[in-house]
């Protein structure tokens, strides 16, 4: 059959009428528009993109309907073509909590949910495991930097206990790894090969976790030579040196020394600086609080100490607290809960606020975190380039009612949530206000102390009579 011209003219003519009507609805689709046909208005719309950082196959529900379920690889999913307005969105998978926020959508704007942390329900599946038995008296002391190894105090009789975590679940998992002596503190070196330990009466010994005991521990001494008074000093405080195989000691005269213990037999001790109230080590760099009341760094294979400020420090009998983050950064807590910070690129530390109780850099120095009994403060030391976007000096408090907050930890490398422990256990809330702060309780029960492997996605907790363990 052939058709005619005409037909073919009249034929064309409506592909093209068609794909022009129809591109024209695809455009204002792909631009945010849509067409209200009962008001008949061209809207402009907004969305909503929400993504788990630790579960996939998740269940999306938008004002309370289903209105997506994304694969089981799929940990996220956008909600598009939504009126302006607020919504309130939560996500379901089986064996977690649910999340639930209420969002505000703006048109020609997707807004941006990236680092949503699902709570494993443990009322539901109780997979905690404990170790020890009801006479048992544990409790944690420290977590290996390579996540490998928890010490763990017997607080009967004193004795230092190893849990290599790969094992700990095997019966027998935890092994004392000291004779009979009353260990109160315990922390690894850097490289996870050596453990500082501190006796009841102030002494301190190394212990090398590769040898048997009682071979395995080197004294370390107990006073050094003041010659000024012509008496010995005593030895206060202890780290790790991170210029040399040895340590530095602290001695109540002001003065700070180095001793390598790895020559067996040395009695050489190196005096390196004088007048020192507190010390700490952190990413191979001394911070110093002198005695009169300047504080200063020194670098690892550096002579030189960088004076960074004199600011109003409360001294007392004991070491200011202080810590250091790999970008530069630098946080020091006296005895007082007077917080002093010094920015990645800052020169001098700067007084931040009062009656803190502990705080800590994320991963990335992105971030300083510090608590009070009552909130958490967020001090953002660089610009974030996702939503919500905050630019560098952004401080963000976080209140809390729930009761006294103990200690709290940075979870997870994208530095978005913060695990906390209170009076009556350990929480988790993410740092992302909009829609109110999406707080849960992970564990109940009086808890002493805890850590998080993110390495192992474990959280190891102890009451004062045995230690526990739970993925998270």
């Amino acid at each position: 059959m052939v058709i005619s011209k005409i037909k073919r003219r009249t034929l064309f003519y409506a592909c093209v009428g068609v794909f022009l009507v129809l591109s024209t609805f695809v455009m204002l689709y792909a631009f945010g528009y849509y067409i209200n046909f009962r008001d008949q208005t061209l809207t402009k719309t907004g969305g909503i993109f929400v993504k788990s950082s630790n579960a996939s196959g998740i269940k999306i529900f938008l004002g309370g309907e289903l209105v997506k379920e994304t694969l089981f690889i799929m940990s996220g999913a956008l909600l598009a073509n939504l009126a302006e307005g607020e919504y309130v969105v939560e996500i379901q998978k089986d064996g977690f909590l649910s999340w639930k926020k209420k969002i505000n959508v703006q048109k020609e704007v997707v807004t941006e949910i990236r680092n949503i942390f699902l709570v494993p329900d443990r009322a539901g599946a109780n997979n905690a495991t404990s170790f020890g038995t009801t006479t048992s008296r544990y409790s944690l002391l420290s977590l290996s930097p390579d996540e490998t190894a928890l010490l763990i105090r017997d607080q009967g009789d004193g004795l230092l206990l190893r849990a290599n975590i790969p094992d700990i679940v095997q019966k027998n998992g935890i092994k004392a790894i000291t004779p009979e002596k009353n260990i109160l503190s315990a922390a690894w070196n850097k490289d996870s090969t050596r453990i500082l330990m501190k006796e009841l009466g102030g002494r301190f010994s190394i212990l090398d976790p590769a040898e048997r005991a009682p071979n395995n521990t080197t004294p370390l001494p107990e006073s050094l030579d003041d010659e000024e008074k012509n008496k010995p000093a005593r030895v206060i405080a202890v780290e790790f040196d991170p210029a040399f195989s040895g340590v530095l000691l602290l001695d109540d005269s002001g003065v700070l020394s180095r001793f390598n213990y790895a020559q067996k037999g040395t009695t050489s001790v190196q005096t390196l600086l004088e007048n020192v109230n507190s010390f700490a080590v952190s990413n191979d760099t001394v911070l110093l609080l002198f005695q009169n009341g300047f504080f200063g760094r020194l670098r690892k294979n550096e002579d030189r100490v960088e004076v960074l400020g004199r600011k109003g420090v409360y001294f007392s009998g004991n070491n200011a607290r202080m810590h250091g983050s790999p970008e530069g950064g630098v946080y020091l807590i006296d005895e007082s809960g007077g917080l002093f910070v010094m920015e990645n690129d800052d020169l001098e530390i700067q007084p931040q606020d009062g009656s803190v109780l502990g705080a800590e850099f994320d991963a990335k120095s992105r971030k300083l975190l510090y608590w009070k009994e009552g909130e958490f403060f967020i001090v953002y030391l660089k610009d974030e380039q996702y939503q919500p976007y905050r630019e560098k000096g952004t401080r963000v408090v976080i209140p809390f009612s729930g009761g006294k907050i103990k200690n709290a930890a940075w979870y997870g490398a994208d530095g978005e949530h913060i695990v906390f422990l209170t009076d009556d256990g350990v929480y988790i809330t993410d740092i992302d206000g909009r829609g109110g702060y999406d707080i849960k309780k992970i564990i109940d029960g009086t808890i002493r102390n805890f850590f998080i492997s993110a390495k192992n996605k474990r959280l190891y907790w102890d009451d004062g009579r045995m230690v526990y363990e739970t993925s998270l």
